[in-house]
């Protein structure tokens, strides 16, 4: 497994799984939302979309790596990448987990604690409930089942150690 893909919704887990995945298996890291968006300069907070071949020319040159872990919340535009994919994750915590997450994350960026490429203002935080009440409709769910065959779901933290440990395995 050189090539995976993570999703799921809001406060699933993603960046975090994603980092930690990458730092110890030396993989290259790469999230969406910054191929997507581009910070304003360093003075300044929030952050502006990337021209379209800005973003492709960041996309292709991930996808050339070796080995690489991509995560986003599965947006559509980018489903070709999960033909790329050899392992493809969808983290799907349970919802009051990933609500205390979303909260949780949203008080730390306000109080400039954790550093955020948007604006953490009361429309960020609508926008996470609004994006994970999307997730919880099941949409990404039903998508991925033509992926069924290296799906893995991984549900809490048991789950994620035993992907782990088959990651350990396949890499040695």
């Amino acid at each position: 497994m050189n090539k995976i893909y993570i999703t799921g919704s809001v406060g699933s887990g993603k960046s975090t799984l994603g980092k930690n995945l990458a730092k110890e298996f030396g993989f290259a890291y790469c999230e969406l939302d910054s191929v997507i968006y581009k910070p304003y300069a360093e003075s300044t907070s929030g952050n502006r979309k990337r021209s379209i071949e800005d973003k492709d020319a960041l996309i292709s040159d991930v996808l050339s790596s070796e080995r690489w872990i991509i995560e986003d919340s599965g947006r559509k535009e980018f489903e070709y990448i999960w033909d790329e994919a050899d392992s493809i994750i969808l983290l799907d915590p349970p919802k009051s987990l990933r609500n205390w997450r979303i909260v949780s994350r949203w008080i730390k960026q306000m109080l400039h604690v954790e550093k955020c490429g948007y604006r953490p203002g009361f429309y960020m935080l609508k926008n996470m409930i609004k994006w994970a009440r999307d997730y919880d409709k099941g949409e990404l769910q039903s998508r991925l089942r033509r992926c069924e065959d290296k799906l893995s779901i991984l549900r809490n933290l048991a789950d994620v150690e035993l992907y782990i440990e088959k990651l350990k395995e396949v890499s040695s």
